[in-house]
């Protein structure tokens, strides 16, 4: 018995959804589906199969964000996983400072692998900085990628420049070109880093070859490292934030503005600990804390990025 094909208005009565959302799923490439004659058709058992699999990847999927409820509960403390940034620092001291009975636990694991530990229920937060090449937009677009819709909550730390780091001593770098163009020493850091993926897109636009990058290999894993790199004269050049450039008194040139986002699923947003967290992000203090570092932009501090 041949196959029994649904058009798209009877696959949207079949899933209990619009016809709009039936596209999206097409252009997402995941529902079964093939175009004839200019009209979308869809193979019915396929689909249901389709569904099937979804749901038991949906049930997977809080399974795994339950893992950190059950061997590391937020009675115990704050998991917090993603990327690196001196105004942290200041945003978790005052944190202890004014709620003890809280202990925050921080480990490096660069923009992606922060979103992939919150994905996977390691974390109860993740810290992130990612530009859409596409957009140009921050965090949003690789949250609809990676999270199932309506479960994840973002809020905006600070905004922060970001830029080239060089020795006071030596020629400014102003644009990745400048790399091709001298013979500079470059620190890098690790992969799955914003950083990174900033670097990665830069040398891309400037049809650089990593491979030709003196130090391209050479990777740490904070701005602090690149820039006691840079100080050192063990290197030339590298990329880290206008608040270590000032702290270590060395010439700095932006690339860009980011915005700097904190992650946390829908069912932990209201629990305690993360509400102490957003209540000092929201202080008097860690402005004053912003200020004195310099290279920081407080304007949406505590703002919900997404939903929006």
């Amino acid at each position: 018995m041949p196959e029994k094909l649904l058009n798209t208005r009877e696959v949207a009565s079949l899933l209990q959804i619009n016809d709009k959302q039936v596209y999206r799923l097409i252009r997402g490439g995941g529902i079964p589906c093939t175009r004839v004659t200019g009209k979308w058709l869809f193979p019915q058992g396929l689909v249901e199969e389709w569904v099937q699999r979804s749901a038991r990847g949906k049930l997977a999927e809080a399974s795994r964000s339950l893992a950190v409820i059950e061997r590391f509960g937020l009675d115990q403390g704050l998991l917090v996983a993603g990327s690196d940034d001196l105004l942290l620092g200041a945003l978790f001291a005052l944190m202890r400072q004014r709620y003890p009975e809280y202990v925050v636990y921080v480990t490096n694991l660069g923009s992606f692998g922060g979103m992939e530990a919150l994905r996977f229920g390691k974390a109860h937060v993740a810290l992130c900085h990612l530009r859409d090449p596409d957009s140009g937009e921050y965090n949003i677009p690789f949250l609809k990628r990676s999270f199932s819709a309506d479960t994840i909550v973002a809020v905006t730390l600070w905004h922060r420049r970001v830029g080239f780091l060089h020795h006071p001593n030596s020629p400014s770098v102003e644009s990745f070109a400048d790399l091709r163009r001298r013979a500079l020493r470059f620190v890098n850091r690790q992969r799955g880093s914003g950083v990174r993926w900033l670097i990665e897109q830069g040398l891309q636009e400037a049809k650089i070859a990593p491979t030709r990058l003196k130090g391209y290999d050479v990777e740490v894993w904070t701005h602090w490292e690149v820039g006691l790199t840079v100080l050192r004269h063990q290197a030339d050049v590298g990329v880290a934030t206008e608040s270590v450039a000032r702290l270590f008194g060395l010439g700095f040139h932006e690339i860009a503005e980011e915005r700097f986002d904190l992650l946390v699923s829908k069912e932990h947003y209201f629990m305690k600990p993360v509400q102490a967290l957003l209540a000092t992000l929201t202080s008097s203090e860690l402005r004053a804390r912003a200020t004195a570092l310099g290279g920081y932009d407080v304007r949406e501090i505590g703002k919900v990025a997404f939903p929006g």
